[in-house]
């Protein structure tokens, strides 16, 4: 019978884990800009950071309503 976690302490914050690789170069990038943030956060923090802000800088931007579009002019 598998052993049950004690549920006790710390609750997880984030608690889907995946496994990546990186390039040292990749790493080496990562480690640069997390020495440049106050406070330092950890490896695996910067790299959500990273991930978010590059989210953030990549999101489709919003359509205009119909009542917000001009017409467009006779040809």
């Amino acid at each position: 019978m598998p052993k049950k976690r004690n549920k006790g302490g710390r609750p997880e914050t984030h608690p889907v884990k995946k496994i990546i690789g990186f390039t040292p170069e990749m790493l080496a990038i990562v480690e640069n800009w997390r020495a440049r943030q106050r406070p330092i956060p950890n490896v695996s923090e910067a790299i959500r950071q990273l991930i978010e802000h590059g989210l953030e800088l990549t999101e489709p931007r919003r359509s205009p309503s119909k009542s917000e579009r001009r017409p467009t002019p006779p040809v």
